[in-house]
């Protein structure tokens, strides 16, 4: 934005798609959401479909009256659902699985599709951390300054978050190969990369208040 990377690094559901849309909307290029390769101070885009939810059509420019459709059909069969397990018999929780693979509750959709190839990036130098995250104890937005090293530590926690799927087996190893130190050794060294690319960098934590839908997001964040 304005020439300057900007890295995001944020748990799921914390507001850094709303964020990102917002930059766009304000003249941002855009490098990816949910994966970007950083390395030689720079961040390098990786691309890859967006998970668009139903909350995202409020706040993205992307309007696909077949994805509102199959939403709607997901959000009616998920209140059948609902009534059905109400009833704790077991032929009902049968037909509640059953149903729960019918409808699109969530869609992959290209950057490009949704922002337009114009404002996709491929290659920008890493000038700016900004760690993303919810709190009950803030009413508005607030920047604060944090350590380049509690940066890295917070990027790399939310780094094994995406990888969470796989920890389970991860961990087997790790018992079975070196008795309980590859996974820490590891996730150290994860840490130690990522300082290496923050440690000259202005590095931030932007609050953002936990009450915020990502409408009310989206209309105060490029003010602020």
């Amino acid at each position: 934005f304005g020439g300057r990377g900007i890295l995001l690094p944020a748990y799921p559901g914390t507001g850094k798609t709303t964020t990102s849309a917002s930059l766009v909307r304000a003249g941002a290029r855009f490098f990816g959401d949910d994966l970007c390769i950083v390395g030689d101070s720079m961040i390098r885009s990786f691309p890859q479909a967006l998970s668009v939810y139903p909350h995202h059509l409020a706040i993205l420019e992307y309007d696909s009256p077949q994805l509102r459709r199959d939403f709607k059909r997901a959000e009616r069969v998920d209140k059948a659902r609902n009534r059905i397990d109400q009833r704790g018999v077991l032929p009902s929780k049968v037909v509640s699985r059953a149903l729960g693979y019918v409808g699109t509750r969530c869609a992959n959709v290209m950057p490009d599709q949704v922002f337009g190839k114009s404002s996709i990036g491929t290659e920008v130098a890493l000038d700016v951390v900004a760690l993303l995250q919810r709190s009950g104890d803030v009413d508005t937005l607030t920047l604060h300054d944090v350590d380049a090293h509690a940066a890295a530590e917070q990027a790399t926690l939310v780094l094994w978050h995406e990888w969470h799927g796989f920890l389970h087996e991860l961990m087997l190893l790790d018992a079975v190969n070196t008795s309980g130190t590859w996974l820490r050794a590891m996730f150290e060294q994860t840490t130690s990369i990522l300082f290496s690319q923050f440690k000259d960098k202005p590095c931030y934590r932007l609050t953002i208040p936990a009450s915020w839908g990502n409408e009310q997001l989206c209309d105060e964040f490029p003010a602020f």
